[in-house]
């Protein structure tokens, strides 16, 4: 692996989890509807995030240059896509749903 993908390497983990978070299970509804309860009640808001917003532009600047654009893929990992990245590469899929 290249000194620059180190480098980088703990924020593309944060992103491809804080994805996979996302994916798994629709959010997990009810302890994230309990969660927004509570914060309403102490009179703070929560952001709202989205993949397409929030997730996909962190993985396009840290990630999609060795894992989504022409051409061999690193560790054969595309994230492209949802299914992609539940497929996995050589060491398994990227993301499990239900695993944060």
């Amino acid at each position: 692996m290249q000194a620059h993908a180190i480098r980088r390497l703990p924020t593309a983990l944060a992103a491809v989890l804080l994805s996979a978070g996302l994916f798994s299970s629709g959010y997990q509804s009810a302890p994230l509807q309990a969660a927004e309860a509570t914060a309403e009640a102490a009179g703070a808001s929560q952001p709202q995030l989205t993949f397409e917003a929030d997730i996909r532009p962190l993985l396009k600047v840290h990630c999609l240059h060795c894992h989504g654009e022409a051409g061999e893929k690193e560790g054969g990992l595309d994230l492209r896509l949802k299914r992609l990245m539940l497929t996995g590469g050589d060491s398994g899929p990227a993301i499990e749903p239900g695993k944060p």
